[in-house]
């Protein structure tokens, strides 16, 4: 079986093969097949318009409640540049953070 160094170093001469031969549209469906994360099961997630931007919503069952009637959330804006990544390539990271923060997250496209 191979190590998981070995398997991210192939992954990051793929990517950094990709990004020199200027191949933008294969680089970011790549970068989305390698999405395969699981989210936990008591995460759900509902995509949305949020004025004209995709996003996401990213709901746990359990919040943490303050005794304040608005409840707090977690506005999650993913890396790379808006080039590369999606709220799905995104959504097992934000589904984590969120449940271990106790709060909902919108996850903007």
């Amino acid at each position: 079986m191979t190590s998981w160094q070995a398997r991210t170093l192939t992954r990051t001469l793929r990517i950094a093969r990709l990004a020199r031969s200027n191949e933008l549209g294969r680089l970011r469906k790549w970068f989305a097949l390698s999405a395969r994360g699981r989210i936990p099961a008591d995460v759900r997630h509902e995509t949305i318009d949020a004025g004209g931007a995709t996003a996401e919503w990213v709901r746990i069952a359990e919040r943490a409640s303050d005794g304040d009637d608005a409840p707090e959330v977690l506005l999650y804006l993913h890396g790379g540049g808006y080039v590369l990544g999606s709220c799905k390539t995104h959504r097992e990271f934000v589904a984590r953070l969120a449940r271990e923060l106790r709060c909902d997250a919108l996850s903007v496209e």
